[in-house]
């Protein structure tokens, strides 16, 4: 990791809509290490500490929404960053 600051404002990019009826879209930050889960409904995760490796076998994942919830999600500390429902379609 670099020093690069951690802004929770700050979108994090590449993300991309994912065909799961858990997680909505995934993104990931090669800089901070930090991956970015929003679920149906329009909560977004951030989850620091992430390995590159983890976040494409959470991509990979073939339910992604259970590799979520019983792999990825534990093993990670997070910050809850609530969108306003509204600006979810």
């Amino acid at each position: 990791m670099d020093d690069t600051p951690y802004e929770p404002d700050r979108p994090l990019f590449p993300d991309e809509h994912v065909k799961s009826s858990a997680v909505r879209r995934l993104g990931y930050d090669k800089q901070t290490h930090v991956a970015q889960v929003e679920v149906h409904g329009g909560r977004i995760y951030h989850y620091f500490m992430v390995k590159p490796a983890e976040y494409r076998s959470l991509r990979a994942a073939a339910s992604i929404g259970e590799y979520y919830g019983k792999t990825f999600k534990p093993q990670h500390r997070i910050v809850i960053k609530v969108r306003d429902p509204a600006l979810v379609d």
